[in-house]
């Protein structure tokens, strides 16, 4: 079977976690492991990680949100097919019509088409970026492959690399950042809406989990208000950890 993408996970204090999920999933899909790159923090996470996963390919990058993401887009060469997940992915789901699973979903059968499918896509289309929906349940797939400015969440999604457009100004809001700064420079973003990822409901030790998160989300909204305010409005959100929520501001027409 031929693959012309590598996956990229990073993966920070979630030494067992790696393994039961995200990897887990992989290995579901009969994904080769030969083209899995994991990285890691620095030498003391490696020394860590690598006894547990000696058969993958084991990168040190950099510490924090941002320089990591910034560190695995470089890592790559311009033009690289690279899909991103993070580590705790449980499961992929598909929008279904049967009533009989449960929330309207169903498990996808083919991790591999939908990855070669959101590559042909951004071929065709002449755009980078691609993800699966950003949202979970039937009620919210929609049966379509939309062009328009949509969120592509940072916990999975398919990237053309792209150095200077994938570059980042923020952390907690990096996903939102490479979908606008996509749209603005190749004027579309793909998104497959009947496909979603579900990740890891139990409690979410290391990863984002260990940083001052609720301060760094107060400087990264400000941020991006003053970088693009043009196609992102803040709305609130009493639920979430800072009491408002960024929202895109996707046109309503399909490019």
């Amino acid at each position: 079977m031929d693959f012309n993408f590598r996956i990229a996970i990073c993966s920070y204090k979630r030494y067992k976690m790696l393994g039961n999920k995200s990897l887990k999933v992989l290995e579901k899909y009969n994904i080769p492991k030969n083209i899995i790159d994991i990285f890691v923090n620095n030498e003391q996470e490696y020394e860590i990680y690598r006894p547990l996963y000696p058969e993958y390919n084991m990168i040190i990058g950099e510490t924090g949100m941002k320089e990591i993401r910034e560190f695995m887009f470089n890592y790559y060469n311009e033009g690289d097919k690279i899909w991103f997940m993070d580590d705790d992915i449980c499961s992929f789901k598909q929008k279904s019509s049967s009533g009989e699973f449960k929330y309207g979903m169903e498990h996808i059968s083919d991790l591999k088409n939908i990855i070669d499918l959101g590559f042909n896509e951004c071929i065709k289309e002449n755009t980078i970026l691609f993800s699966v929906n950003s949202v979970v349940g039937n009620r919210y797939m929609k049966n379509n492959i939309s062009t328009k400015l949509l969120l592509c969440p940072g916990w999975c999604f398919g990237a053309i690399i792209d150095k200077e457009c994938l570059s980042l100004n923020v952390a907690q809001y990096e996903d939102f950042e490479r979908s606008i700064k996509v749209f603005k420079k190749y004027g579309k973003v793909i998104r497959i809406n009947y496909i979603c990822a579900l990740q890891n409901i139990e409690k979410n030790e290391g990863g984002m989990c260990n940083d001052n998160r609720i301060n760094i989300m107060k400087r990264d909204l400000e941020i991006l208000k003053e970088l693009y305010s043009d196609y992102f409005y803040i709305r609130n959100k009493p639920s979430s950890l800072i009491g408002v929520n960024p929202t895109i501001k996707s046109s309503k027409k399909y490019i």
